[in-house]
């Protein structure tokens, strides 16, 4: 039997290809809104980032969103995307540290 084969996806930030599971999905749902698909699997069309937070700042500018969503984006919602990831990002941080000792 031969090994599971993983997906690779790219960073709009940075570029680097990594496993799906490791990346951050971006979705313009059906809707047409932009959001952050915590799933992985929400139907619309999806850009991928690293969780480290050069590659989301370098990747919330308005040229790199317009390109990968081909539509025009606003800055209220790269604002709005920009404040979900932080908050992705800063929960993973806390998940991931050790817990303090009192």
């Amino acid at each position: 039997m031969r090994p599971r084969r993983r997906p690779l996806r790219s960073c709009l930030g940075c570029g680097a290809e990594r496993p799906k599971p490791e990346l951050l999905r971006l979705v313009r749902n059906m809707a047409g809104d932009l959001v952050v698909d915590r799933t992985g699997k929400q139907p619309g069309r999806g850009a991928y980032l690293c969780r480290e937070g050069k590659c989301w700042q370098k990747a919330l500018k308005p040229k790199l969103l317009e390109r990968a969503f081909r539509r025009p984006v606003t800055p209220e919602e790269i604002a709005a995307l920009a404040a979900a990831i932080a908050t992705i990002v800063d929960a993973a941080a806390r998940a991931a540290s050790p817990p303090e000792e009192p």
